[in-house]
């Protein structure tokens, strides 16, 4: 009985991590949607629309793959989204990006996830 009983702390331990980190990956998603968001209507009005229509893009992307997740069944994103994705996920456009709204390490770890995840749908539907 004794030998069972780290078994049992590991397995829950790795339950309530991954559980965790998903939380945690769900309210950086958000936050980073809400970077998104304030930077293209800081954009458009700068009058740089290009600028703000790519963010805009990338905003977009985001919310469908969050929502892709979320739907039973799960759904692939169209390639232009998970493009916008994975530009999404350069550090450098994250570390500017999330200025005054988190570390961009953590929303860099969440949306490597989610592309991920996202690609492991893709290849799961070809």
């Amino acid at each position: 009985m004794e030998g069972y009983l780290p078994l049992a702390i590991l397995v829950v331990g790795t339950i309530v991590f991954f559980i965790h980190r998903g939380n945690k990956d769900k309210q950086v998603l958000q936050v980073v949607a809400g970077a998104l968001f304030a930077k293209a209507d800081l954009l458009a009005a700068r009058g740089e629309q290009r600028k703000s229509e790519e963010v805009r893009e990338q905003w977009h992307a985001l919310n469908r793959a969050r929502a892709a997740l979320s739907a039973k069944p799960k759904f692939a994103i169209e390639d232009a989204e998970q493009r916008a994705l994975q530009m999404l996920a350069s550090t450098f456009v994250l570390e500017e990006l999330m200025i005054g709204f988190g570390s961009h390490l953590e929303a860099y770890d969440s949306l490597s996830r989610l592309a991920g995840k996202m690609e492991k749908i893709r290849n799961a539907r070809s």
